[in-house]
């Protein structure tokens, strides 16, 4: 489990991420995308009832929890989930938030870091209005109902 934190001002105040558009996010000269300083992700919307990796879920089943169904989740890719490492259960950031906020641009591919919201309640579409937007992205402290979250998973 990886949590969310939005960055509701930019989201609520953002216009509709337009169809179309150049990306803000530029290579830097380390070859990472970043926008004013901050590092670049590519998102896409996803729907899965598995507990996935982390283990946030009984044990005796393949079903998630259900806030891991309903609340601001999300499965990142390998390069995130392990720090490039080759773990594929408990990944070194299993229980971190993030903070995303979008850049008003569609995403493209060739991100460093990409991360899939889970969006099994609408909370991504419907909630925020968002369609696979590129993001800046940071990490951030835990508030303690998400850390409370977490350590019900496998992986705490």
């Amino acid at each position: 489990m990886f949590s969310i934190l939005l960055d509701d001002t930019n989201v609520l105040a953002s216009p509709p991420v337009p169809a179309l558009a150049e990306q803000k996010c530029s290579v830097d000269s380390h070859g990472i995308r970043r926008y004013n300083g901050k590092p670049c992700a590519s998102t896409t919307r996803y729907d899965d009832g598995h507990r996935g990796a982390c283990g946030c879920g009984p044990a005796n089943s393949d079903n998630p929890y259900t806030w891991n169904l309903a609340d601001y989740v999300t499965a990142p890719n390998q390069k995130f989930f392990d720090d490039g490492g080759m773990n594929t259960w408990c990944g070194s950031n299993c229980g971190v938030c993030v903070k995303l906020t979008p850049t008003d641009q569609p995403n493209t591919h060739g991100y460093e870091v990409h991360f899939d919201l889970q969006n099994n309640k609408g909370q991504v579409s419907n909630g925020l209005g968002w369609d696979n937007p590129e993001c800046t992205w940071e990490r951030v402290a835990c508030p303690s109902y998400l850390s409370s979250y977490y350590k019900q998973c496998e992986c705490f």
